[in-house]
């Protein structure tokens, strides 16, 4: 285990918020719209694990990833990011546009 991993974390950076979603075991992340700045809604989450993750496929068998899922929403429209981290950076898997209800930052099927 890292010698890091007793550590508090940081406090967010401005404007952002930081939360466990216990229903999913997430570490969700969040910025609010803001038009003065010409900022989009984001929310990140990714699954919180004292294990090693999933492996994304056979051939990747000596890297571990973690996956890492990002919706940004502007103008009606969301953008869904699916990424994989490891020791490496972000590595981008998949991305999607919706014009859907933004009741998709929600992490859990019962979320409000």
């Amino acid at each position: 285990m890292r010698r890091e991993a007793g550590v508090p974390p940081p406090p967010p950076m401005e404007g952002w918020t930081a939360c466990h979603d216990a229903a999913t075991n997430l570490a969700v992340f969040g910025r609010s719209t803001d038009a003065a700045t010409r900022t989009v809604h984001v929310v990140a989450h990714s699954p919180i694990a004292m294990a090693n993750p999933p492996k994304m496929n056979a051939l990747l068998y000596c890297v571990d990833w973690f996956p890492v899922e990002v919706l940004v929403a502007r103008n009606g429209v969301i953008v869904h990011l699916s990424m994989a981290s490891n020791e490496g950076g972000m590595h981008m898997r998949n991305v999607r546009a919706y014009t859907e209800a933004l009741k998709m930052f929600d992490t859990t099927d019962g979320a409000v």
